[in-house]
């Protein structure tokens, strides 16, 4: 059926049959031009980026290839990761590397001719920074395993303890910026933190009888030959303590409380004189404890004991460190 249109109306619509072909046009134009645009800029963002992809492909080369170092160096590693190495996938920063190595230049520049000793060489330096390095990241992976950490008040401990030595915590503030270009932070951080933890990480080993089988095989053949009686505690100390004092007999001369780790130091002051303990285990190992004296004080308290000693060595983190070492996957990056 035939639609009654007015005159305009039919007109307007022979105008838009026209239209089409030139407003498909002007879209088509239109559309060209974002579609440039956005060629346009995703060239040119592709291109920025492969100058950085080529940049830190360069730079990279500069510091692991030819041992590029310097104020640059350091401050692009501190904002860009680098590796120095790599300890089970695990990065050493090259910015820690980097720094680390400027301050035994600083140490041995400031102290090296008080030292009296031969200042190591660039690369005895080098390989002594990245060596520290790789232990410290092993031990901190260890640490995990042995569910062992350091918290902020320990180290702060450890730096009121140096304080009390030296008189003021400024006087320690100046030492440590004149010797090491360190504040106290950066002092925990480095050297006290990997500390503490290797200090308990050695006693996380040192329980763990997986790793000491031998060892507490040893130390319980020893007391059983203590409490034979056929031989003196001297002798056997001196058959088989693993200690310094074994050619003395194990003796360790009198002491009092606080010198000895909290272990031995209980169990010393618990013996009567005569008497002798059954194993005592440290973070050095098994003891066999016996005390030959006792020194009281008015009261009766005692406050010295001279005793001997039988000592089994566990298995000691610095041997441990070397096994997991041999067993561990480490990539070096740095050129020593």
């Amino acid at each position: 059926m035939d639609l009654p249109l007015k005159e305009n109306e039919e007109k307007e619509m022979e105008v838009s049959e026209s239209i089409p072909e030139t407003a498909g046009a002007g879209e088509t134009m239109s559309d060209s031009k974002k579609g440039g645009l956005k060629k346009f800029f995703l060239g040119l963002g592709l291109g920025a980026l492969s100058i950085l992809v080529l940049a830190a492909v360069i730079f990279g080369i500069g510091i692991y290839r030819f041992g590029w170092s310097g104020e640059v160096v350091a401050k692009i590693t501190k904002v860009a990761p680098y590796p120095a190495a790599l300890v089970n996938w695990h990065p050493v920063r090259f910015s820690d590397y980097a720094d680390d190595l400027e301050t035994l230049k600083t140490f041995f520049a400031s102290q090296g001719a008080e030292l009296g000793a031969e200042i190591p060489s660039e690369q005895e330096l080098k390989s002594q920074v990245l060596d520290r390095l790789l232990k410290n990241e092993l031990s901190y992976q260890l640490a995990k395993k042995y569910n062992v950490s350091v918290s902020d008040s320990e180290l702060e401990a450890e730096v009121e303890k140096i304080v009390s030595q030296d008189e003021s915590r400024e006087n320690v503030e100046k030492t440590l910026q004149e010797q090491y270009g360190w504040g106290i932070e950066e002092f925990k951080e480095k050297v006290l933190k990997p500390f503490l933890i290797q200090q308990k990480l050695q006693e996380a080993i040192s329980k763990d009888e997986t790793l000491n089988q031998e060892a507490k095989q040893k130390a319980e053949n020893v007391l059983a030959e203590v409490k034979r009686g056929e031989k003196s505690f001297e002798d056997l100390a001196k058959e088989y303590s693993e200690d310094t004092t074994a050619e003395d007999g194990g003796d360790l001369s009198y002491f009092g409380r606080g010198t000895m780790v909290p272990e031995f130091e209980a169990a010393a002051f618990a013996l009567g004189v005569g008497e002798t303990s059954d194993l005592v285990l440290t973070s050095y190992g098994y003891h066999i404890i016996k005390v030959t004296e006792q020194v009281k004080d008015e009261n009766g308290e005692v406050i010295q004991v001279r005793a001997e000693h039988i000592l089994i060595k566990t298995k000691s983190l610095d041997d441990y460190l070397t096994e997991e070492s041999a067993k561990a996957r480490i990539w070096r990056f740095i050129k020593i």
